[in-house]
């Protein structure tokens, strides 16, 4: 198992869920510092980053990012002859208490308890089993799972321009929305 308390093991394997997409945005043409969304001019967050090789040389990298996550594609954030941009957006940029959930896992006694932990929503794709001293089986099709708009084929890039089609302004689906089964469900 990956752990086990005096009440509860676990084991975790990873699962494929799909829990990231591209996202195209249109640059204002007034002002390439900004990119159009619901009828208004947003900026994009700029940034320099300077990263020691393990040669020991400094590699730079200018970096942008909208709202919704960094700007994939160009890579150079000069945006004055780009009409678009395409930028990534994934459930896991704002995910930073994995810690506080393993934790919570880790001091489970019961069935419930376990899953109060696993409600957190702090870790991203795994498959879970759990057998219980009390001889309770559960599995679980963990993710943090978007919650996308219907009647979009998300596996191609959607053009977002407003919180319609742009999923991150929306609360990840719900952990009673999972795929789980208890005993002889």
């Amino acid at each position: 198992p990956f752990m086990h308390t005096p009440g509860v093991a676990t084991a975790l394997t990873s699962n494929g869920v799909d829990n990231a997409d591209a996202f195209v945005l249109t640059v204002d043409p007034t002002d390439p510092t900004r990119y159009l969304y619901d009828g208004e001019a947003r900026p994009f967050t700029f940034e320099t980053v300077e990263l020691t090789q393990a040669d020991g040389s400094v590699a730079t990298l200018d970096l942008a990012w909208a709202e919704m996550g960094p700007v994939l594609y160009p890579a150079d954030v000069d945006f004055s002859d780009d009409e678009q941009v395409v930028v990534g957006a994934a459930t896991m940029y704002d995910r930073v208490n994995s810690l506080t959930q393993l934790a919570a896992m880790n001091y489970s006694r019961t069935l419930d308890q376990f899953k109060d932990a696993m409600s957190l929503l702090q870790l991203q794709r795994w498959h879970i089993m759990v057998g219980t001293s009390a001889g309770d089986v559960y599995y679980l099709h963990n993710s943090v799972h978007p919650d996308r708009a219907e009647g979009y084929n998300y596996r191609k890039l959607i053009e977002v321009n407003g919180p319609e089609t742009d999923w991150t302004t929306r609360a990840p689906m719900p952990f009673e929305w999972l795929a789980s089964a208890t005993n002889n469900d």
